[in-house]
């Protein structure tokens, strides 16, 4: 059963997993305990479905059940309640039992959920996770699958082989620690959308579709060795009508379960496969995809009146099949022209066999042309169908393999009807966003000039107030590319293409409530805020060529100004009518929290001062304070992020400066050591420079009051030298 505490289900795993890599050989489980373990499993890619799966491969590895696990028996979540493997016959094999539980068992959202983040790092052989394992093997295990994922890239024309692998003796150091920071992250494939991650692991699912189909596949004919020796006992005509008779149905089936699994979604996750960085997984989806290719050719199939989206799926399996035909023998060309030499980081002539790893970007759009093609009232339907049509050279191969496929066709959409418009950019962006899962494919995308192209067109999206949905993927797929493309992103889109400038460009001379007019709209702007900061402070911790501007955050002050006013200005706009405001702002408030935080660890540790005169008012500070007091994590951040913001004052500020004094000492004096000891001294710094600028604060009684109090806090974290600069206001109160 599940356990209600995740953190206790995660703890039982990892207790069964080492005690199994310790002793497999005297490791025994009964089938009970493996129908309750299939039981809890969902055939996820989250953290506890790759726990298990790993489980459950060494159980079979080591032999440890007493009975033989057949694929027909990987039956995951509910479906086990009726299904025991030791009440099956163990003589069975997969030819034999039914299938159908499996093809009924594919969810359509699930699919639709895997191609929109597919874990291109996930294997058909689970990795060990060497921090609980204690096999003595697992770090050559581990190596084995890193091996087998740098060895599988493919390369292209645009694309340079020797950045891919990056294990060339001449790369330098800096350039060993980006690459692997970046595969560190590329490594985690967490998932980034809303809600649980449900997404299918395809190392898992893939045999199962697989096997799936082969038990269904027909009987090669029988050789004329079979027959008998005597052939005149048997009479000809009946021999033949019986032989077709058993033939066709056989077809029949065959295309029948080929169709179901095909609108269950399980050819278009084959198709995204082809972007795995496990060879093996690859050729499994091109088996699947070959056989899938069979039954659309066969004359059963077309016999079929009631399949009439048959002839499009033939036509774009045909497709990926010579597309990836043609790759395969230009790889194989540049492997002879260069004699075995470091082809794809690795000198072992077998990999010039390997399939092509196509981009996560190529293979999903592939995966999802098949979705679009298998309906024929789709919305894109006529556009992707003309897409395959035009192709002509190699009998109409696909052969942007390594580009990205229909994305300026889509996205500078030629149509005369704007909503045409609109609809082909959505899908394009779309696309786009679902297809960028690491830096292979980022590079892709920047030799094509796609962040350029959708950065330079939000100007004209913000003017149009119909293009709101455009707006908001605008927004994702941008933070998309800076969270899946690594170090390479981020040095692209914040160093060369100013990402940062254009950010806080956008809000600095429009008024931020014709911009974004819904508070969803504006936090998602934060969030990419947020993760644009994050993203350059990592850059700059990896950065090692000391560079001493590198150390300066000059976008400091117009960000977080932006931040404010994104936070302040139209506060009582809410999303719709039915949500409520309270929450509404509440969110508004705590992505403005992360985004001024953000900014602050950003700057953190400079060196330089990035600027002496800031463009946020006082008012707007205090203003901030009041709506974050009465949530404890927020004030502490916000405080921090705004006494270490230069500010902009002017001689009605002395109420605003009069609550800032109050709430800052106040807060410390509450907290004490819960606050962080830099927190207390930038907050005692800023409140001595606004006594400076209105000296009548000094004869407030209760602020000098809490000032006296705040000595004991100043010394236990170090800054007596700083509450040494209120003496001689305390001078003049004495």
């Amino acid at each position: 059963e599940y356990c209600n505490e995740l953190t206790q289900q995660l703890e039982l795993i990892r207790l069964l997993l080492c005690t199994t890599s310790l002793d497999a050989n005297n490791v025994k489980v009964e089938s009970e305990t493996l129908v309750t373990i299939l039981s809890v499993y969902n055939a996820s890619t989250n953290t506890v479905d790759r726990l298990l799966r790993r489980l459950m491969f060494l159980y079979d590895q080591s032999g440890s059940c007493k009975e033989e696990i057949m694929m027909n028996d990987l039956r995951w979540g509910p479906m086990t309640t009726n299904h025991n493997p030791k009440n099956i016959d163990q003589t069975n094999n997969a030819s034999e039992e039914s299938w159908e539980w499996f093809v009924d068992a594919i969810e359509m959202d699930r699919v639709r959920s895997t191609l929109s983040q597919f874990p291109v790092t996930d294997t058909l052989e689970p990795t060990p996770y060497n921090s609980i394992e204690c096999a003595k093997d697992s770090n050559d295990e581990i190596r084995k699958v890193e091996q087998l994922g740098s060895s599988a890239d493919s390369d292209d024309e645009t694309v340079d082989d020797s950045s891919m692998s990056e294990t060339g003796s001449s790369v330098t150091p800096q350039a060993k620690t980006r690459a692997l920071i970046s595969s560190l992250n590329a490594g985690n494939d967490l998932w980034r959308g809303a809600g649980d991650d449900l997404r299918y692991s395809p190392g898992f699912i893939l045999p199962l579709i697989l096997a799936t189909i082969e038990a269904y596949l027909p009987c090669e004919k029988m050789n004329s060795t079979e027959h008998p020796e005597n052939d005149d006992e048997v009479d000809p005509d009946e021999e033949v009508v019986h032989k077709n008779e058993e033939e066709i149905a056989q077809c029949q089936a065959f295309a029948g379960v080929c169709r179901r699994v095909c609108d269950r979604g399980g050819i278009a996750l084959a198709i995204a496969s082809l972007s795995s960085r496990c060879p093996s997984m690859r050729k499994v989806a091109v088996s699947i995809c070959a056989l899938f290719l069979k039954a659309l050719q066969m004359q059963e199939s077309h016999g079929m009146k009631s399949w009439r989206e048959r002839p499009q799926l033939e036509m774009i399996m045909s497709s990926i099949q010579r597309g990836l035909a043609v790759r395969r023998a230009i790889q194989m060309q540049r492997y002879d022209a260069q004699e075995g030499i470091e082809f794809g980081g690795t000198t072992s002539a077998a990999h010039k066999y390997n399939i092509p790893m196509l981009p996560a970007v190529s293979a999903v759009f592939l995966a999802k042309v098949l979705l679009i093609l298998s309906i024929s009232r789709d919305d894109m339907y006529g556009q992707m169908n003309r897409y395959f049509l035009r192709l002509t050279d190699y009998h109409g191969a696909f052969q942007d393999c390594f580009g990205l496929p229909a994305f300026l066709s889509l996205y500078c959409s030629s149509s005369d009807d704007p909503s045409r418009c609109r609809t082909e950019r959505n899908c394009a962006l779309l696309t786009l966003k679902d297809g960028a899962v690491d830096e292979f494919c980022y590079r892709i995308i920047s030799q094509h000039h796609v962040p350029e192209l959708i950065m330079s067109s939000f100007d004209s999206l913000i003017d149009n107030p119909e293009s709101k949905s455009e707006l908001y993927l605008t927004i994702d797929v941008i933070e998309t590319l800076l969270q899946s493309g690594g170090t390479r992103a981020s040095d692209h889109l914040i160093k060369r293409q100013g990402l940062l400038s254009w950010l806080h460009g956008i809000v600095s001379w429009r008024k931020v409530s014709s911009i974004f007019p819904y508070v969803a709209l504006r936090c998602r702007f934060l969030k990419l805020i947020t993760t644009a900061v994050d993203s350059y402070r990592c850059t700059k911790h990896a950065s090692d060529d000391g560079d001493v501007d590198a150390l300066a955050f000059y976008e400091k002050a117009p960000l977080a100004n932006a931040v404010i006013r994104i936070c302040l200005d139209g506060a009582d706009t809410t999303e719709n009518k039915g949500d409520s405001s309270h929450e509404s702002q509440a969110t508004l408030l705590e992505n403005t929290c992360h985004a001024l935080w953000a900014i602050y660890l950003a700057d953190e540790g400079s060196e330089i001062a990035t600027t002496s005169q800031g463009s946020t008012t006082l008012h707007d500070v205090t203003s901030l304070l009041k709506k974050s007091v009465c949530h404890v994590e927020m004030f502490k951040k916000v405080l921090a992020s705004m006494c270490d913001l230069p500010l902009v004052t002017d001689d009605n500020d002395l109420p605003s400066a009069k609550l800032f004094c109050e709430l800052a000492l106040g807060f410390i004096l509450e907290m004490r050591m819960q606050v962080l000891p830099a927190t207390i001294l930038l907050s005692l710094k800023r409140v001595n420079e606004l006594m400076k600028l209105y000296p009548c604060l000094g004869d407030d009684a209760t602020i000098m009051l809490q000032v006296m109090k705040c000595r004991h806090m100043a010394v236990m974290v170090g800054g007596i030298q700083v509450w040494n600069r209120f003496l001689p206001y305390l001078a003049n109160v004495a």
